[in-house]
């Protein structure tokens, strides 16, 4: 299932590239003038495998002066960090709809198959650490009406459908690792040597 969701996202960072007619040299060169240093073996490769971070498509949205949502404009062209330009993006769609929770989050993913609680939502959408398939299943969820720009609304909907289908018949899926919250400990396991 997660893979499907990761086919989406190099899909949607294809679309990106071809639509301007770009190989992965010309993006390489393209995203190191904009500060980030990539290889173009290292592009090819996030974009094939579809797990790359948010931050990562944003960064080949402007490189490839690909056209994005009007809304997403002030937080783009801000001279902040690349995780704070995503969160900004993702909290001002949050805001729209002031009464939506995490919790509520939590559960929406749920119904398309993804275990996300609700603290790791609110650290992941907090400090942009989400990947990009993350995201556009926060954008099937919400119905964000720019995530056509991307990819088709009937893709998103038969993977999320699927992922409803599985979730119900008890398999469900995580696409990212947890995210340590403070009410969270993690327990670090030593080995110690046999006498």
């Amino acid at each position: 299932m997660r893979e499907h969701w990761f086919h989406l996202a190099s899909r949607a960072t294809r679309v990106l590239i071809l639509r301007k007619g770009l190989s992965y040299r010309e993006l390489a060169s393209a995203l190191s003038e904009i500060g980030v240093k990539e290889s173009e073996r290292s592009v090819e490769g996030k974009i094939h495998r579809g797990t790359f971070p948010f931050t990562f498509f944003l960064q080949v949205l402007i490189a490839s002066k690909a056209d994005y949502p009007h809304s997403w404009r002030a937080a783009l062209e801000a001279k902040q960090t690349w995780e704070e330009r995503a969160s900004s993006i993702i909290q001002r769609t949050l805001a729209e709809q002031p009464w939506l929770t995490y919790e509520a989050l939590s559960r929406s993913f749920q119904s398309i198959g993804v275990l996300e609680s609700a603290a790791s939502l609110h650290v992941k959408f907090r400090d942009a650490t989400l990947s990009t398939a993350l995201f556009l299943q926060y954008a099937t969820i919400r119905r964000l009406d720019f995530a056509h720009c991307f990819l088709d609304w009937s893709d998103l909907d038969n993977t999320a459908a699927y992922g409803g289908q599985l979730f119900k018949a008890g398999v469900p899926v995580t696409i990212e690792p947890r995210v340590p919250t403070p009410r969270l400990r993690r327990w670090q396991w030593k080995r110690f040597p046999s006498r």
